[in-house]
């Protein structure tokens, strides 16, 4: 369940070939397909951005919240975590997949 599981995804290819290396993430299962992919993209050397209010999961309670704690408070300068509204001056650096 991730947007860069396997040898080389089109995403990780296209990501290298731009040179992008800073990643903002957002989905829908916030513990499942975005928490697979912030994962992957950090064991492939990418600098990863939670956005904490444009993510959501339907899984039980407390999924959200731990994904959200993890990446906020996780020792590791590769991970951060902010709210959506403080990206909205920078919307051209969006890219949905």
């Amino acid at each position: 369940m991730s947007g860069l599981w396997g040898p080389q995804s089109s995403l990780d290819l296209y990501l290298q070939e731009e040179g992008i290396t800073t990643l903002f993430m957002s989905g829908v299962n916030a513990d499942q397909c975005v928490l697979g992919t912030l994962i992957d993209s950090y064991y492939r050397g990418y600098d990863v951005v939670l956005v904490q209010d444009a993510t959501a999961t339907t899984s039980p309670e407390g999924g959200y919240a731990n994904v959200c704690w993890n990446v906020g408070n996780v020792s590791c300068r590769r991970f951060s975590l902010v709210e959506g509204r403080l990206l909205n001056e920078h919307a051209e650096l969006w890219f949905y997949y």
